[in-house]
């Protein structure tokens, strides 16, 4: 089989999981993140887990979706060691620094277990910012820049899709 090379939108598979912040450790999680959650998992046909209990199993045969602000899902912590990108409290960096506060990011990359499937991740730079993450158009791009009014600020294609991906 081939490496996963994205867009966004072919990350999805029939064994698809969906990753998040366990609510008992981050507050806001009930409000801002399980609402998208529970509409993929019905959408979908995929499986949801904490990332507490994500860290617990093999995913390597599964498609990804991890989902929570940088910084608060457990699983991304462990298994993301170098992103190709930035989420800092005022700007996020991609392909350049896009400034502001409530800005977020869809990204493909390679499941970090099975480099053959793919994984997408949903963050921002707070939990209330995840509200509504992933309700805008994704095309055929490997990544989006969103502030919280759905508006796309930058989408793109990965310039290199061997080893570690890059802008």
């Amino acid at each position: 089989m081939l490496a996963f090379k994205g867009p966004l939108n072919s990350v999805s598979s029939e064994s698809a999981v969906i990753i998040y912040p366990d609510p008992q450790r981050v507050e806001g999680v009930e409000e801002y993140i399980m609402p998208t959650v529970d509409f993929l998992v019905d959408r979908m046909h995929a499986t949801a887990y904490t990332d507490t209990q994500a860290l617990q199993m093999d995913l390597s045969q599964c498609g990804i979706y991890a989902y929570g602000a940088w910084g608060s899902n457990l699983w991304l912590d462990k298994h993301l060691l170098s992103p190709p990108f930035q989420i800092l409290p005022d700007r996020i960096i991609a392909d350049k620094e896009y400034i502001g506060t409530g800005l977020r990011l869809a990204v493909c990359l390679p499941n970090p277990l099975n480099p053959e499937l793919g994984m997408a991740i949903y963050t921002a730079q707070s939990t209330p910012g995840m509200k509504g993450s992933n309700a805008f158009f994704h095309g055929p791009e490997d990544w989006y820049v969103t502030d919280s009014d759905l508006n796309i600020l930058g989408q793109g294609v990965f310039a290199n899709k061997i080893g570690d991906w890059s802008f």
